[in-house]
């Protein structure tokens, strides 16, 4: 049986910390898990989809040799990939939800092309006929009389229009042209006034064919008229290529698709279900999908509208339904970011693609990942997530456990099999799973909220009802509800926001002290690959000022950001931005310096440090966050922001690893980290989603810091979905009880 029939088999891998791992993995949903920085990611990242990547780029001429190789001895049953990470965020203010998941193109076809058009002089909706149904009218019109078959070519325009006339009397003679509703004398018009002129171009007789019809309508056409009139015994009917009002006779210019890309007064007159695209655009995927599915459309809309639908669809199986389609991009959470990803997968329906899909459970409650995974299971091909979460794993068909520590603790497969197997092994995951460990809650951790808060009077910025809500000084304040029901709105948007601008945002009024609040959320630390944990936490720094007292060089040479520094070809970067047609552009390791970002003469400079070893700069950012804590232990600045990324569970970080690579979750981690070494912490802390990228074994840590920081004064506010760091609040508010429109309330 092949590999394709049996599933995908990884042998001897050895990215980054894997020890030659052997592994198989389902045809259907497989489950990649293990404690934070044991190896998750190496596996099903930096070496599935790497190989992937290189394989399918290999054919492309121009792209050979833009990803190397994984490393790994061989992949058996390895399909084209897509991979939907956590680090991929849309930051273009002009991304909306309908541009990112590609409803916006077809929703402009169907508007330009479908929608009725209202007259801007008297309200009343225009007609348009295409040529294929002006033609079938023509027949059936002069199916039994002749029609007469005009092409207005001058409405109410001035001038004596000398030329169009004996050009038209030299055609088709001057008894066919009409001026002014009646026929032409052949006298010159008044220049003053306006005029009307038509032409009669020939008269369709029942015995004439289609073919017949078609000159004359060709005829019109090759005049410049959209518009052709039929005059038969019974009456005048004029029909027009473009938008006509039959109340008031205003001729409308057409609009092509493109024109809706901006809300410009020529396409305001455009309606669907009654309303305009800026009006559709501000539905939510859920009541957009209900308004175009009740909407009467031609069979000639049925492809665009098909291809509408299904992306709807596919956000509100997700759980997305709340999201309006004008909503921006850059405003969505990272969870909400990832679906949206997803929801494309999902819609176009590819077969035989291999999916890997980082945490896609991020930000959703147990009900609405049970709904993911059912989803997940229509994808045609191979899915492998790479999760903490214990429902997600629970409805994998198989389960990989790499460990059975981080770093150089790990890289082991350390359990392989169904998820009732892993419940009963007797491994980190599958103790923290079942249950036979578990975070138990310090006892008497409740607070009363009888000392000092901040209350927040009438919430109300997007779907918030109008509630009051208190946040105790002080205290750990976690809170919880469905994706989507508003506590990111309620936290972000109207406490913080309040604090932040010192006057109420999104609500009546903030009542309580003016404390200084800092926001830790899962944005990246930084955007190209200079950035890194030691230059975001200030090691760098200190970096620098070991090296220079050790060696005698200037600080500033041990800078990969500075031209005394840094490697001349990359500029610092260690990476080289490769441009690829209709792709991505890939950053590739620099020649010159073999992606140690700095010029030959500084990386020749070796000091010896506090461990007694001898270290060139690059050797040091090569380091893990554990390695490097003996080389500063006598530096308490140094020391302190290492010990603050251990204690957030980063030990197995290199100092210098491209902030671009960081998951979500350790972008935040490493900026709570941050906070954790300052000496003087923010009076409140707001963090989003803190456990994303954590495995159970790990939450713990992570509670003990939280506590740890109010311990030291921090009010700390966590909007989370994991339920252990929910019992381990002081104060607990939910939102809800849906979302979007069917959230927004305070339930607790």
């Amino acid at each position: 049986m092949s590999a394709h029939k049996t599933g995908l088999r990884i042998e001897g891998a050895t990215e980054n910390n894997l020890r030659d791992v052997d592994v198989m993995l389902s045809e259907g949903i497989s489950a990649v898990v293990g404690a934070s920085g044991s190896g998750k990611s190496s596996l099903v990242f930096d070496t599935l989809y790497r190989e992937a990547r290189h394989r399918f780029l290999a054919t492309l001429q121009g792209a050979q040799g833009a990803v190397r190789a994984a490393r790994v001895r061989a992949v058996h049953g390895l399909r084209p990939a897509v991979a939907v990470g956590q680090n991929v965020l849309n930051r273009n203010p002009r991304s909306t939800v309908a541009t990112a998941v590609g409803v916006h193109p077809f929703l402009r076809v169907i508007y330009a092309r479908f929608a009725v058009l209202r007259c801007p002089r008297c309200g009343e909706a225009t007609e348009t006929t295409s040529a294929e149904e002006q033609l079938a009218l023509l027949r059936t019109a002069a199916a039994t009389t002749p029609v007469e078959v005009v092409a207005p070519l001058v409405r109410g325009a001035l001038g004596t229009h000398d030329r169009l006339l004996a050009g038209l009397a030299e055609r088709f003679g001057a008894s066919c042209v009409t001026v002014d509703e009646a026929p032409w004398s052949g006298a010159p018009l008044d220049p003053g006034l306006p005029h009307t002129v038509e032409v009669r171009v020939g008269t369709l007789a029942p015995a004439d064919d289609a073919r017949a019809a078609r000159a004359l309508l060709d005829a019109v056409a090759a005049l410049g008229s959209v518009q052709v009139r039929f005059r038969t015994a019974t009456g005048l009917r004029v029909l027009s290529r473009a938008p006509l009002c039959t109340s008031c006779g205003a001729a409308l210019p057409s609009v092509r698709p493109q024109d809706f890309r901006a809300d410009g007064p020529e396409t305001a007159g455009y309606e669907l279900a009654g309303l305009t695209l800026p009006a559709f655009l501000r539905l939510d995927v859920s009541r957009a999908r209900a308004a175009l599915a009740g909407t009467a459309l031609p069979p000639q809309a049925d492809n665009a509208s098909r291809h509408v639908l299904r992306r709807l669809d596919a956000l509100d199986a997700l759980g997305l339904g709340y999201l309006t389609l004008d909503r921006s991009s850059p405003t969505l959470s990272r969870g909400e970011a990832q679906r949206l990803r997803i929801a494309v997968l999902l819609a176009n329906d590819v077969e035989d693609l291999l999916h890997i899909l980082d945490e896609p459970t991020i930000g959703l409650d147990p009900d609405q990942v049970r709904r993911l995974l059912g989803e997940l299971g229509r994808l045609a091909g191979p899915v492998v997530l790479v999760e903490h979460d214990r429902t997600a794993v629970a409805g994998a068909e198989r389960v990989v456990e790499i460990g059975p520590e981080a770093g150089s603790g790990g890289g082991r497969v350390v359990f392989e099999g169904t998820p009732e197997e892993l419940w009963r092994a007797d491994t980190v995951s599958g103790r923290w799973f079942s249950g036979r460990e578990r975070l138990v809650p310090p006892a008497g951790a409740a607070a009363d909220g009888s000392g000092a808060r901040l209350t927040v009077r009438q919430a109300e910025a997007h779907n918030l009802t109008g509630f009051d809500c208190a946040f105790p000084i002080g205290a750990l304040t976690v809170v919880t509800g469905p994706s989507g029901a508003g506590k990111s709105t309620l936290v972000r948007e109207v406490l913080v926001a309040s604090l932040e601008a010192g006057e109420p945002r999104g609500c009546a009024a903030l009542e309580g002290p003016a404390i200084r609040a800092l926001t830790v959320d899962q944005s990246p630390i930084g955007v190209n690959p200079r950035s890194n944990p030691a230059t975001y936490t200030g090691l760098a720094d200190r970096i620098r000022a070991v090296l220079a007292a050790a060696t005698g060089v200037p600080a500033g040479t041990f800078s990969f950001n500075r031209s005394e520094g840094a490697c001349p070809t990359c500029a610092g970067m260690g990476s080289v931005e490769v441009k690829l047609r209709f792709l991505p552009s890939e950053w590739v390791p620099c020649e010159a310096c073999g992606g140690r970002r700095f010029g030959a003469d500084v990386l020749a400079v070796r000091a010896e440090l506090a461990d007694g070893a001898t270290y060139s700069v690059d050797g040091i950012y090569d380091l893990s966050v554990r390695e490097a804590l003996p080389l500063f232990s006598h530096d308490g600045r140094a020391r302190r922001i290492i010990q603050a990324l251990l204690d957030v569970g980063l030990g197995y970080l290199r100092l210098g690893q491209p902030s671009p690579t960081l998951s979500g979750g350790e972008a935040q981690r490493v900026k709570l980290a941050k906070q954790l070494a300052a000496t003087k912490p923010a009076q409140l802390v707001y963090l989003d989603e803190p456990s994303t990228g954590l495995h159970p074994a790990d939450v713990p840590r992570l509670a003990a810091l939280l506590r740890g920081l109010t311990d030291r004064g921090s009010t700390v506010v966590v909007v989370e979905h994991n339920q252990d760091i929910a019992a381990m609040a002081d104060w607990t508010v939910r939102i809800g009880p849906g979302s979007g429109p069917d959230g927004g309330r305070l339930l607790h």
